[in-house]
């Protein structure tokens, strides 16, 4: 096979090595924070069951990316300490497909679930109480399409690559399919421009309508849920769309105008703005964040409420409804 012969040169070096060590902790760290995060989730019982069940999605994407960057970067190194010629070093992409297949789709997925996730929102903001009682069927519904979106785009993508050549590690794209990629990755920052923006509109919508709800206390507090997860999900989608701004742009200024660039600081540039890792821990850290957030501004809410007078026992109806 074709070898890559500054491979020993560029495994080697300590800026190469310490991105790989840096994937790995990120790595551990998304799989701890998540196991903390789904805790909080099952234990909580503040959110709806389409809610819920888009969160566990999109945090079972990080996590599955997460492993599987954990084995990438595990066996470089161990490669990398026993091997010392360039062709032992350098690897065929054929042997990275399922590697490249599954970091991609977990990537797909992520993004799409930030989508639909304000598709959620969406509904339960304007048809509230049809959304509540068809809450698991219509998030089941949302989950399999996000399933089947992430299964379908990367496959869509890397069949027709012909995978031969040669790469230093399974996180690089093979040749054939990385002018494709990139072309995902900006569609990425269009569709994250598109969640932000929406977010952010239903965040107003439902802050506006709490205010006109003085004494509908269920419907204010359906609002003030909207809210708060508008907050979250705005958090998540405005991170990963900064981490994939600097991932599509830093592939597009290597890709174009690296000519001139030594092959070891191309390829240490590659793997150092791979910042995916980075998007998948955000994603457990900011929710659990955002848990805390969530807990104290429901009990100030509920405070604030309770603190209201009522002509009747209309109001302490949907109060005592609320609670319960």
């Amino acid at each position: 096979m074709n070898c890559i012969p500054d491979a020993p040169e560029i495994l080697r070096r300590l800026p190469w090595i310490t991105a790989n060590c840096l994937h790995i902790v990120l790595s551990f760290a998304t799989i701890l924070l998540s196991i903390k995060f789904v805790s909080k989730l099952r234990k909580s019982g503040l959110l709806n069951a389409s809610t819920v069940m888009l969160m566990l999605l999109f945090t079972a994407f990080a996590n599955v990316h997460a492993v599987v960057l954990i084995v990438i970067q595990v066996y470089g190194i161990i490669n990398s300490a026993i091997h010392t010629d360039a062709c032992s070093l350098s690897m065929k992409t054929s042997n990275c497909a399922i590697f490249n297949f599954t970091l991609l789709s977990c990537v797909v997925g992520m993004t799409i679930c930030q989508n639909a996730l304000w598709i959620d929102r969406l509904a339960a903001t304007i048809r509230h109480k049809l959304h509540h009682q068809h809450a698991k069927c219509f998030g089941g519904s949302l989950c399999a399409l996000v399933i089947s979106l992430a299964v379908l785009v990367p496959l869509f993508i890397l069949y027709d690559d012909p995978y031969d050549d040669v790469v230093l590690t399974c996180l690089f794209i093979p040749a054939g399919s990385s002018v494709e990629v990139n072309r995902l990755f900006n569609a990425f920052l269009i569709l994250n421009l598109v969640a932000v923006t929406a977010n952010i509109i239903l965040y107003l919508v439902n802050r506006r309508r709490q205010k006109t709800l003085r004494f509908n206390v269920t419907k204010r507090y359906r609002s003030f849920e909207n809210i708060l997860i508008s907050k979250w999900v705005g958090m998540v989608v405005s991170v990963q769309f900064i981490f994939l701004m600097t991932y599509s742009l830093a592939m597009f200024l290597i890709r174009t105008k690296s000519q001139n660039m030594h092959e070891v600081t191309k390829q240490v540039l590659r793997i150092w703005f791979y910042v995916v890792p980075f998007s998948t821990v955000a994603l457990p850290l900011i929710s659990i964040l955002a848990f805390r957030i969530f807990r104290k501004h429901r009990a100030a809410a509920i405070t604030r409420m309770t603190s209201m007078k009522a002509d009747d026992n209309t109001y302490m109806k949907h109060l005592m409804k609320m609670w319960s």
